[in-house]
């Protein structure tokens, strides 16, 4: 009885481009760019950001533990966040769970094709991965093992990541990409917004995850505290 009358409508805007335009405009609207436009003069961005950028968010942080919704240990994390551009939650990963996943990531390596695909600062595209491969280019980085690593999933869907990370985007978090560097890149210090682009601009966050002990000039990751909060530049 339905279908009927909804094919008819249907055809009615189609027959008409200019009321099928106003249709398709409003239903594709994206109301989360005009709700950050209209609140914009409260982030350092002009591109608006998240709520742990915005200059009243200490009032913010405040209320949230007056409400029980933070502890005083998650205070402290979304402190460093709002200040540093950055969290580091100490021991968050079982060592265990780590191993394991070292040992699938090893297993996957050695089979022979392996699944795994890899990409460097040298290779145009992504590439099968081989040992050979890795010798000869610098930078090497495996993609999205979670395909194929059972553990790889655990580690990256760990509750101690996605739990902060959900407080943060105030929504349930998702994954874009994961990278696993046998060797530090040795890039130069960039902005990832330059090469990650995301359809709400500012709503992306990166987890490192260290699959050993780390110290200065293991080819640990750099990060400069507070740059976050630099002005915008437009590449």
């Amino acid at each position: 009885m339905l279908k009927p009358v909804i094919y008819a409508l249907k055809r009615r805007v189609h027959n008409y481009p200019a009321l099928y335009s106003v249709l398709f405009n409003l239903v594709t609207l994206n109301f989360e760019y005009f709700r950050l436009q209209f609140g914009k003069q409260h982030y350092p961005s002009s591109f608006g950001g998240l709520w742990t950028d915005r200059d009243d968010f200490y009032n913010k942080l405040r209320k949230r533990q007056f409400k029980g919704a933070i502890n005083e240990g998650r205070f402290d994390q979304l402190q460093s966040w709002h200040t540093d551009g950055f969290v580091v939650l100490k021991g968050a990963i079982e060592p265990e769970l780590i191993d394991t996943y070292s040992t699938e990531l090893a297993a996957l390596k050695a089979q022979n094709p392996s699944p795994l695909a890899v990409t460097s600062l040298s290779l145009p595209e992504l590439v099968p991965y081989t040992p050979e491969r890795v010798a000869q280019n610098l930078s090497v980085r495996t993609v999205d093992d979670y395909f194929h690593s059972e553990a790889s999933r655990r580690v990256l869907f760990h509750r101690s990541i996605v739990e902060f990370l959900q407080i943060v985007f105030e929504a349930q978090p998702v994954l874009t990409q994961s990278l696993n560097f046998e060797m530090g890149s040795e890039q130069e210090v960039h902005q990832d917004t330059a090469f990650v682009t995301m359809t709400s601009p500012l709503k992306f966050a990166g987890v490192w995850i260290a699959l050993e002990d780390v110290q200065p000039g293991s080819g640990e990751l750099v990060y400069f505290p507070g740059s976050h909060r630099w002005p915008d530049y437009l590449f």
